[in-house]
């Protein structure tokens, strides 16, 4: 679910929410290259409470046969990464 920050701000308390992360930044080297670097140091330094770091770069969270980047792996694949994290049963 997307949700706004009002949202967020209201519910943060609630015991069943899971917050996920999955920042992605975009580096560009010295050469001009481009390479995707995972958002896990930055959420290190502050995030909002209670939140959780789940990367698409360093947690299997993308569809490694989808030629496009960044594409959520199947719903089963998904409840497997997350489930884990979550406070409450799926």
């Amino acid at each position: 679910m997307l949700v706004d920050v009002d949202w967020l701000r209201g519910n943060l308390d609630d015991p069943r929410l899971l917050i996920l992360d999955c920042s992605v930044l975009l580096d560009q080297a010295e050469d001009g290259s481009f390479s995707f670097v995972s958002g896990k140091d930055v959420w290190e330094k502050g995030h909002v409470p209670g939140s959780t770091f789940a990367g698409f770069l360093t947690d299997g969270l993308s569809d490694l046969f989808n030629p496009l980047p960044f594409t959520l792996p199947s719903a089963q694949r998904c409840r497997g990464l997350l489930q884990p994290r979550s406070p409450c049963t799926v």
